[in-house]
């Protein structure tokens, strides 16, 4: 049995790993510079900056999603989804399709016109996966980012 619930405070370590597991697999672990120090302080606040969920499967955590809140001029109030991650051990057990819905879910609950998020372009089975859930992989719109 898969369970989704939002990760306990004992939990963070491991998210914190599957992130690093998940910016080897996209070629990005040398982008990857938040410690677990600041990854861990930024989710234990009384008003996190962001939120992990995660799929346990035998008690063990398989996969997470890591989402926050965006404002858009035209659509309101919605989720950001940074984060979709199931470890290589557990994918196509339908890990990823139970996080994803648990955030329409939750989208659905607050009232939240979207859902967005952003993926690699060589993550061709992330690609295919979305599209299958019913997303829209944007052609117009594209990243820009301003690195400091």
């Amino acid at each position: 049995m898969i369970t989704i619930n939002k990760a306990a405070l004992n939990e963070i370590t491991h998210c914190y790993k599957l992130i690093q597991k998940l910016a080897v697999y996209e070629g990005e672990d040398s982008n990857s510079i938040i410690s677990l120090k600041e990854f861990i302080n930024l989710t234990s606040t009384t008003s996190p900056i962001f939120h992990i969920l995660t799929a346990k499967k035998n008690n063990i955590i398989a996969g997470i999603a890591i989402y926050y809140y965006r404002y858009s001029t035209w659509k309101g109030k919605h989720i950001h989804l940074e984060d979709l991650f199931v470890d290589e051990s557990y994918r196509k057990e339908g890990i990823g399709k139970l996080l994803m819905e648990k955030l329409i879910s939750i989208a659905k609950t607050e009232q939240l016109k979207r859902i967005e998020w952003e993926v690699h372009s060589i993550n061709i089975e992330a690609k295919n996966f979305y599209k299958k859930m019913g997303a829209e992989i944007s052609e117009i719109w594209q990243i820009s980012r301003l690195e400091l």
